[in-house]
């Protein structure tokens, strides 16, 4: 009998395994979300019939802080039913992207409080091979272009296979960059670590985005504020990086005459003082429009909040197009039609007000925060798990910045790896937060 049981409960663990990695590795892909939906339910399903006699209502004032920023978050959204534009628009914004989310959040914590350091480590080499994966398929889509540095590569998520601009595998992107980084600091086979840093970076070169390059650059910072110890070391650092941005913008405007110009940044301080409107008239001023029509969109939203700063208008980044042409008067709307802001930050202040703002910037707080925490665990693993995710977290809220991606496949990455790293912090058991952090 208990080998019978012996067996069944292996068969169900080796499940799980299976279950998280199709879930984690049909993340970063696009028209997959079916694959998504299910290998999520069925994890989540095998995860809440095995371990829920584990759990306790009493372990969640560990995360009160995080559950109590996304409790303000979707209370807000809901809210937002009764000014939004479109119900059913808003409704299963804040259904699928947030309490979905946050309940396989809720999951995640208690599995991972719950579970051994073995079998943590698994679940981390298939968040470590999955993004692997994912930038040698990138550099594989770049190279049936003949590594031609005019597309915008996306992976399979939303690259030129999908006449996507690569903005949104940036983040993976980064995510990769971090990891690879974390291993080469933590790791002892470097070798590894160095051929993994290699395809990372080639994978962010054939990306292509601003918004990548930014999420590196702060990536950079912050390894020069958290690992660099040399008083000499910094000067050196910090005179290269001043050489390097003046000498990159003396030469931008021969790189690019558009997407990396910074000789363009006088002109768009310029065009900044017009109206939303008057930001139509870009090209008399030599420019293009992607820049242009992202300032106009923002300006537009700070117009608006500056005279409504709390009443929500209406949960859902696809609502904004409408939304905002219906609230501001004709000058203050934007010159372009876009549907999403291009700012999730910006997003969350228009739809949900300045408390909404506010909670989101509080929740990624919260998730870099907690990362550090779980990079000082005294396992190499565990602590380049940590750092992977405090150095993705740079990257994706560089893309945050210019985007509207906190509802789709990226965003359940951010729910997935902090309710891993919730869960790894406060871990139970004779191993415990005190031993290991």
């Amino acid at each position: 009998m208990m080998k019978f049981l012996t067996k069944y409960y292996t068969l169900l663990e080796n499940l799980k395994y299976i279950f998280f990695t199709i879930y984690l590795f049909s993340l970063p892909v696009a028209k997959v979300a079916s694959i998504q939906s299910i290998s999520m339910s069925l994890f989540t399903l095998l995860v809440v019939a095995t371990e829920y006699k584990k759990w306790s209502l009493k372990d969640l004032l560990k995360i009160k802080t995080p559950l109590v920023l996304l409790f303000i978050i979707a209370l807000l959204a809901y809210i937002s039913l009764f000014f939004t534009i479109d119900i059913n628009e808003t409704l299963k914004e804040v259904n699928k992207g947030v309490i979905k989310n946050v309940a396989f959040m809720i999951v995640l914590f208690y599995y991972f409080m719950n579970l051994g350091y073995d079998k943590i480590k698994i679940y981390i080499y298939i968040f470590f091979s999955s993004l692997l994966l994912h930038s040698v398929i990138n550099i594989i889509t770049w190279a049936n272009v003949g590594f031609d540095f005019s597309y915008r590569t996306g992976g399979l998520l939303d690259g030129y296979i999908y006449n996507g601009g690569g903005e949104r595998f940036g983040i993976w992107a980064v995510y990769a960059l971090g990891c690879a980084i974390s291993l080469f600091i933590f790791s002892k086979n470097k070798i590894l670590a160095a051929a993994f840093l290699a395809i990372s970076l080639l994978s962010i070169i054939s990306n292509n985005t601003r918004a990548t390059y930014i999420g590196v650059a702060f990536v950079l910072v912050s390894i020069f504020f958290i690992f660099i110890r040399s008083n000499k070391f910094r000067l050196f650092s910090c005179v290269a990086a001043v050489i390097f941005v003046f000498g990159f913008y003396q030469i931008s405007h021969h790189i690019s005459p558009d997407r990396y110009n910074l000789t363009l940044i006088p002109k768009y301080i310029e065009l900044m003082k017009k109206t939303p409107k008057e930001m139509g008239a870009y090209s008399e001023m030599g420019l293009t429009e992607s820049v242009p029509s992202r300032i106009s969109s923002w300006k537009s939203v700070i117009i608006y909040r500056l005279h409504e700063p709390f009443v929500p208008t209406g949960y859902g980044r696809f609502l904004y197009g409408k939304t905002i042409r219906k609230l501001n008067s004709e000058q203050d709307i934007p010159f372009s039609n876009y549907s999403q802001l291009h700012n999730e930050f910006l997003g969350m202040f228009f739809s949900l007000g300045i408390f909404g703002f506010l909670a989101f910037i509080g929740i990624w707080i919260s998730y870099l925060k907690t990362s550090v925490q779980v990079g000082k665990n005294n396992d190499a693993l565990i602590q380049a798990f940590g750092y992977t995710i405090f150095f993705g977290a740079l990257g994706f809220i560089a893309s945050l910045i210019f985007g509207s991606f906190f509802g789709s496949s990226e965003a359940k990455l951010f729910y997935l790896t902090l309710g891993m790293a919730l869960g790894i912090y406060y871990k139970k058991g004779p191993e415990n937060n005190d031993k290991h952090t």
